[in-house]
């Protein structure tokens, strides 16, 4: 079944304030229209994760605008320039379990010194080799780095290095697939960063602050000329003369994967292009320093003249003219016949004149993931021994120059310095998905491999691997936690191709059950009791939690006939009533019911579906166990929202006005199950709104909240006023029931993927869970002070929203002053049809709605006059 091929073969893959009171609109001319939503399965659990993110930031448009978070970001490092008051944020860890990692970097004078890429954490730095008990550190760089997928260090002068950022698979044209296009993986991509002090400092050299749909897969530094500099990225070969300040595309086919230089003759450059069948894949040779290029024949010894997968590359160190490629033939999709989901081995021998076949795999390396995870690497000192690895737990050796591969198991890790040296990291001692093996300057038997598990690496040539993950905090949360009301000493969530984890009390998390951990649940009556799921919302539940060995009774929600994975979300919604910890309800294109704990199932509204989406969220009334609200997802249809109170026989559709965007998550209000909030993702919309009356009507909340996908929201149970919203850049902080925002990132990393957030009330802690940085915990007495101050209030009238709209639109606008407001609206032709506002406002944000219901279709001013300041826009009413 489709879990069981996702768990053995694809455990794998799967950011900005505004000021604190404007909301920033991105131009949705931006974007480009999205035609169809689809879901082309069966697909690998790294390619499901990556739409199911994908969709949730560009839906419904095909792309991401391309300044992405960068406006953001930038005003979120001015308000906490400005903050008034210090928040510290406590690790919660995960310290033990390392996320996924792509890239890794070895200081030339100081092998102990390495620097580490993760997905979506950032950059790190260990100076014991990545051994030892906390082991790493986060490296701040003052710049929205999330995802660092090539790190580059002067082997002439370790001081100068750089990062490129971003992780990217497939073009606009060519990505296949499920959900929309996507050219961005777990993060943005904002270019290449520089240092020149060994990271301690970080400036923009290949700015694409405002292009962050691209990605840079490989950077390498000429060994023989620091200032000559060449990049591997999405829209092809950079080069770069002078040291990183001018930056030229010298070979503009897209994708390009990967890079090497020879050290024998620096002119003589190797570049590998190609991602889910992307236009001119293939290996190229420039000779003449990137003057030209020439596409590498590969079809003799039958190796690919076509390819739709990535190709890796390693050239010989001892014997340049050795050159050596893994290329994959995978776009992600499990099925197809025997030369869908092979590997190619290719050599060359004489510098790249020719190439031959040495290896054809079928089912090592890459198999179904050569468009995702698969590395190649020469011994620096004997060409005949080759390392290569990809999707499967095995990493392999050959000593005939690749023609043979002896698999070697990530088994026997040891943490060294540990009790009996026996491993410390529970279900960690193998992994799959491998992004890179890395051999040590000096010491040929030590080498590193980086895959969606973390960091290992071997001293001895393979006989045995450390775990090399203490202290790498850079796991990626999914939504969904659960925290219980009366431990302080327990959290649980699922992780992104690591499993779903609980936290009890040490920075050290116990890891449960296999596969992309997802949504969680937590009997809140007798906290022994616990539920935990996978993909496609399949689950386990736990009568014991602590002292249980196995995983505990595994069952699929509610049953693979009655609830198949190609009805549901990748990440799927379920919950568990706080009412009467017994009911609980799960969310696919239908929605089931338990009313006993999940023992038995039975459909919701008659066994009909909703709307033919499946369900992203769901949230349940800690009043009433009957009391459910859900959100759907857009396939079928635009999503829609719903409320049951009778235990889901009826599902009331109240979506209202309520924009075209990504649901991700709700909050009820624990002591009033009419009061509901909900955000969404996407941009060009506000991302927050409340209800007060069971989904009747929709307040907008979001002003003053960055225009960028929204992931999580909660409610301080002991005051209702005080919101907490999570977003792609960080966490914000409401003290009046929506009406103004401030930034509380404090000292969380420079940007967090806020992906889940939960009150923890026994100790009175805010949780926040992130998609790539673990989780963190402030008290919340940091948090009821006076928020930080904010800049000005400036006089502002903002774009009506929606529009072109029928009959309501919101109209925003800032009042700098208490002062007397008119807001009026005029035909085109100057005639005065109605006036908003005419009285004396306080300072702040302000929103009026419109009604153009006794209007004809056309084009509108309005107008807003604060004190003499005149502003004046349009909109348009289409019925």
């Amino acid at each position: 079944n489709v879990f069981k091929v996702a768990t053995a073969y694809a455990i794998a893959g799967i950011v900005i304030i505004s000021t604190a009171f404007i909301y920033n609109k991105i131009n949705v001319n931006d974007y480009t229209p999205k035609s169809e939503h689809i879901n082309d399965g069966p697909i690998t659990g790294a390619k499901h994760s990556m739409g199911y993110i994908t969709t949730v930031r560009s839906y419904p448009f095909e792309v991401i605008p391309s300044i992405g978070i960068s406006k953001a970001f930038d005003n979120l490092q001015i308000q906490k320039r400005k903050a008034t008051r210090n928040l510290n944020w406590q690790t919660m860890g995960p310290t033990n379990i390392g996320g996924r990692t792509l890239a890794l970097a070895i200081h030339p004078d100081d092998p102990d010194l390495i620097f580490a890429g993760s997905a979506s954490g950032g950059l790190w730095k260990s100076t014991s080799g990545g051994e030892g008990v906390n082991a790493w550190e986060y490296v701040r760089t003052g710049h929205p780095v999330l995802g660092v997928a090539a790190i580059d260090i002067d082997p002439n002068n370790g001081n100068l290095m750089y990062i490129g950022t971003g992780e990217a698979y497939g073009t606009e044209e060519n990505y296949p697939g499920i959900g929309p296009t996507r050219t961005t993986r777990g993060s943005y991509g904002i270019g290449i960063l520089k240092s020149d002090d060994g990271g301690q400092t970080w400036e923009k050299s290949l700015d694409w602050s405002l292009e962050q749909r691209r990605a840079v897969q490989k950077i390498q530094i000429n060994p023989l000329r620091s200032e000559s500099v060449w990049a591997a990225t999405t829209e092809g070969l950079y080069r770069s003369l002078d040291g990183g300040k001018n930056w030229e595309n010298v070979h503009s086919i897209r994708m390009a994967t990967d890079v090497i230089i020879s050290p024998a003759d620096t002119n003589t450059i190797f570049v590998a292009h190609g991602g889910m069948g992307s236009l001119g894949h293939g290996i190229y040779r420039s000779v003449d320093g990137g003057t030209s290029f020439v596409k590498a024949n590969l079809v003799e010894g039958v190796g690919p003249s076509q390819y739709l997968g990535k190709a890796v590359l390693d050239i010989s160190k001892s014997n340049p003219d050795i050159i050596i490629a893994s290329i994959g033939n995978s776009d992600g999709a499990i099925e197809g016949d025997e030369n869908d989901n092979i590997t190619w081995i290719m050599r060359s021998d004489d510098g790249g004149d020719n190439w031959f076949l040495v290896f054809k795999s079928g089912s090592e390396l890459a198999i179904f993931q050569g468009w995702y995870s698969h590395a190649i690497a020469i011994h620096p000192k004997d060409p005949n021994i080759v390392w290569a690895a990809g999707q499967p737990f095995n990493i392999y050796k050959s000593e005939v120059g690749g023609s043979s591969l002896t698999p070697y198991e990530l088994i026997n890790v040891v943490t060294p310095g540990s009790e009996d040296e026996v491993d410390v990291y529970p279900f960690q001692i193998g992994w799959a998905d491998h992004h890179d093996i890395i051999f040590h300057p000096t010491q040929s038997d030590t080498i590193y491999i980086v895959n969606d598990g973390g960091i290992f690496k071997t001293k001895n040539g393979g006989t045995t691997f450390i775990n090399c993950n203490s202290g790498y905090q850079t796991v990626q949360f999914y939504n969904g936690v659960s925290n219980s009301n009366t431990n302080p000493s327990l959290f649980m969530g699922g992780l992104q191709d690591n499993s779903s984890i609980i936290y009890e009390g040490s920075l050290d998390w116990r890891r449960r059950w296999a596969g992309d951990g997802a949504w969680t649940a937590l009997n809140q009556e007798n906290n022994l009791i616990a539920y935990l799921s996978a993909q496609f919302g399949q689950a386990t539940v736990s009568y014991d939690l602590y002292t249980s060995t196995i995983y505990g009774d595994f069952y699929a929600f509610p049953g693979s006939e009655a609830f198949p994975s190609n009805e549901t979300n990748f990440i799927t919604p379920y919950v568990l009533s706080a009412a009467d910890n017994t009911t609980m309800y799960i969310g696919g294109e239908k929605i089931f019911k338990s009313t006993n704990g999940g023992i038995n199932w039975f459909p919701t509204n008659s066994d009909l579906k909703l709307d033919g989406n499946a369900m992203s969220v769901l949230v349940a009334s800690e009043q009433n166990p009957n009391v459910v609200y859900a959100a759907s997802s857009p396939k079928a249809v635009r999503p829609h929202v719903y409320r049951t109170s009778n235990g889901g026989d009826t599902w009331v559709q109240i979506t209202q006005d309520l924009p075209d965007r990504f649901p991700t998550d709700m909050a009820v209000d624990p002591n009033n199950d009419l009061i509901a909030y909900i955000t969404f993702g996407g941009f060009g919309t506000s991302h927050v709104f409340k209800t007060e009356d069971g989904g009747n009507t929709w307040i907008d909340i979001g002003v003053g909240l960055p225009d960028i996908p929204t992931w999580s929201i909660t409610v301080d149970p002991e005051n209702n006023n005080t919101l907490f919203v999570g977003n792609e850049v960080g966490v914000y902080q409401s003290i009046d029931g929506g009406n103004s925002w401030t930034n509380i990132n404090g000292d969380l990393p420079d940007a967090v993927f806020a992906m889940d957030l939960v009150v923890s009330r026994s100790d009175r802690k805010l949780r926040v869970a992130t998609h790539g940085n673990g989780a963190y915990e402030i008290d919340m007495l940091q948090l009821v002070a006076t928020q930080e101050s904010n800049d000005p209030i400036k006089f502002d009238l903002q774009q009506n929203y929606p529009n072109p709209f029928n009959p309501n639109t919101t109209i925003r606008y800032q009042v700098p002053k208490r002062e007397k407001v008119l807001l009026q609206i005029f035909d085109i032709n100057g005639r005065l049809v109605t006036t908003l506002v005419n009285e004396v406002k306080n300072s702040g944000p302000n929103q009026v709605i419109f009604n153009g219901d006794n209007l004809a279709s056309g084009t509108y001013i309005y107008r807003l006059t604060i004190g003499g300041k005149v502003q004046s826009k349009t909109m348009q009413l289409i019925k």
